[in-house]
């Protein structure tokens, strides 16, 4: 069975095995990271209002994390700063990775 969270019109479907972690900004946006069938890790991100849906994006690479990875998440600000961990593929599945995403930054 898979868990379904209703963003807008179509279902976003999470495999039961992915465990995922959200984040909220002080004004209430909200980001979901979870890891797909591939074992990439996907970030959603809900617009508002509701009916207009939600965006996908792929930023980890399937093979790069973990299958089953559990997963972390800290933000700063407005999303002004965030760090997503998991743990890799490599090194024996036990090295601990951050992706982080600086609104300082371009690039």
């Amino acid at each position: 069975m898979l868990l379904a969270i209703q963003a807008s019109t179509t279902p976003i479907l999470i495999p039961p095995s992915s465990l995922a972690t959200t984040i909220e900004s002080p004004t209430g946006a909200v980001r979901t990271y979870y890891q797909a069938f591939d074992s990439s890790i996907i970030e959603l991100r809900l617009n508002f209002p509701t009916s207009s849906g939600y965006t996908r994006l792929v930023l980890i690479p399937a093979g790069a994390a973990k299958p089953d990875t559990r997963l972390a998440a800290v933000s700063w600000g407005s999303f002004d700063d965030i760090n997503l961990y998991y743990i890799s593929s490599a090194y024996n599945s036990t090295l601990l990775c951050e992706k982080i995403w600086n609104s300082d930054i371009t690039g």
